[in-house]
């Protein structure tokens, strides 16, 4: 089971865009999350990938599913 303090949200959208903030629509950027720990484990998360529209959507249900594959938890 995940530590009762670790806060994952939902859902994580993102929506790639240039300098002049216009939407990027590519496909397949891939993006990581890196998260930073008062204490302990820092936590990197990877590989998330952007539609053909340059979206990428997050689940908590991804997120957890990379935890558990890093610490090896049930």
């Amino acid at each position: 089971m995940l530590n009762q303090t670790l806060f994952i949200p939902k859902t994580i959208q993102i929506q790639l865009r240039d300098k002049e903030n216009r939407p990027i629509e590519h496909e397949n950027i891939m993006v990581g999350i890196k998260t930073r720990a008062n204490q302990k484990n820092n936590i990197n998360i990877y590989p998330f990938l952007s539609d053909k529209m340059g979206y990428i959507k997050i689940s908590e249900e991804d997120i957890r599913e990379i935890l558990i594959s890093i610490f090896h938890m049930a």
